[in-house]
């Protein structure tokens, strides 16, 4: 859902998309919300402006946990 939201949208247009860092609680209440077991796409499409940045950490967050 990350991947596509990323890709669909206008955020590949963000400068520095993957490098530039997300607003802590914005990334913190994502990841609560979707622990709390609601669907990725049903919280970012609930959210009225949410930060690409934000998105392409969650995808960083989520490649860097994987086991190795």
């Amino acid at each position: 859902d990350a991947i596509d939201w990323i890709t669909n949208g206008d955020a590949m247009e963000q400068e520095g998309l993957f490098r530039i860092g997300a607003a802590a609680h914005d990334l913190q209440l994502i990841k609560q919300l979707v622990e709390e077991g609601v669907q990725l796409r049903n919280v970012l499409q609930g959210m009225e402006s949410i930060d690409p940045h934000c998105v392409a950490c969650l995808i960083k967050e989520y490649l860097r946990e994987l086991p190795g």
